[in-house]
């Protein structure tokens, strides 16, 4: 121990690594997402090489929120931007109910804003219990 340097780096080579750190990850953001990004779960129903993420959004975002895992919600934020899920989520006819949860908790966006919230009545009919 009494032989051991501690070697301090520069504040040039401290900015030298964050140019580096940075350029890397700005490679990684030039990639553009596709359908194919996702779980294979996510669309067992159609080809995702068919999707468009433009044309497709709700659909997408749907499946994300009902059936994705916590990299394809990634994958999904750095596609659209939070603002940007919480809008088209709001259009959706139905969406499960832990996802709306999760998107008005997330959002900060009561869940009487989205056209799929429908409140649970305190007394259940006697034919729906």
């Amino acid at each position: 121990m009494k032989n051991a340097q501690i070697i301090i780096p520069t504040y040039n080579e401290r900015e030298n690594s964050r140019v580096v750190g940075s350029s890397r990850r700005a490679k990684r953001m030039k990639k553009e997402i596709q359908p194919t990004d996702f779980s294979a779960n996510l669309f067992w129903d159609v080809d995702p090489e068919t999707l468009n993420m433009e044309q497709h959004a709700k659909y997408i975002i749907a499946r994300v929120l009902e059936l994705g895992t916590l990299t394809d919600w990634r994958l999904l934020c750095r596609r659209f931007t939070l603002p940007g899920i919480v809008e088209i989520s709001k259009q959706l006819r139905v969406l499960d109910a832990k996802a709306l949860e999760f998107l008005s908790v997330v959002g900060s966006t009561p869940k009487k804003e989205f056209r799929c919230y429908t409140p649970k009545p305190s007394m259940p009919t006697l034919w729906n219990s």
